[in-house]
């Protein structure tokens, strides 16, 4: 699991530094923040469940105004209180963590998006990808791996900056977020265990930022 952390770190400072070099051609550059939520033990069935905070930073390279692949940094609030599970063995239990994720995003845009042109200003999008999480578990740092899919709106406000928001679920190769003793282990069989598998999902609205190709405000 440390092999794909560490390929994913790469890949995200691989995109990180190649503007540099690239004398920015289609990228952007993004921050956004929101709420966050978890399932599993504590909250088993409801989807809506944001009760935690989560914020992200991210670089996107876009092949053109309909595909385009970004790389994710987030920190990401999770909790759950047995009070709210109907487990009579969770009632006086309790827990908090932040995760540590880094993704990498293949995206899709509905509409040919092209900022700073009026006729294409806004787009619907869906994403998915894979990515790791790095989290805390009976006082030792664990990384796991984790499949983020999700669906977008982004806006064009004017020229460089648009206006983003973002509905994000991850599966992750874990049942021990919410520090359940009892969890499944990644290669344990997933197909069959999918349902011990624990998961955590973000909302967030954020702004980014289109460096353009040099001497056209498109591309």
């Amino acid at each position: 699991m440390k092999l794909i952390f560490r390929g994913i770190i790469l890949s995200f400072l691989f995109f990180t530094l190649t503007p540099i070099t690239l004398k920015a051609q289609e990228w952007e550059f993004g921050a956004s923040v929101g709420a966050s939520g978890y399932m599993g033990e504590y909250n088993p069935d409801n989807i809506l469940r944001f009760n935690s905070i989560s914020g992200s930073v991210g670089v996107k390279y876009n092949f053109n105004p309909t595909w385009g692949v970004r790389g994710n940094f987030s920190g990401i609030g999770i909790k759950g209180d047995g009070q709210n599970s109907n487990d009579p063995t969770l009632v006086n239990s309790s827990f908090k963590k932040t995760l540590t994720e880094l993704s990498l995003l293949a995206e899709f845009n509905f509409f040919k998006f092209e900022p700073n042109k009026t006729k294409a200003a806004y787009t619907p999008y869906v994403f998915a990808g894979i990515g790791g999480v790095l989290f805390n578990y009976t006082d030792n740092s664990r990384v796991r791996p984790v499949i983020p899919v999700g669906v977008g709106f982004k806006y064009n406000l004017k020229g460089n900056f648009t206006l983003d928001s973002h509905l994000s679920y991850r599966l992750a190769g874990t049942d021990v977020l919410d520090d359940d003793f009892g969890g499944q282990a990644w290669n344990e069989n997933l197909l069959q265990n999918i349902n011990n598998i624990d998961s955590y999902m973000t909302f967030q609205i954020g702004i980014t930022y289109t460096f353009f190709k040099q001497g056209c405000p498109t591309w």
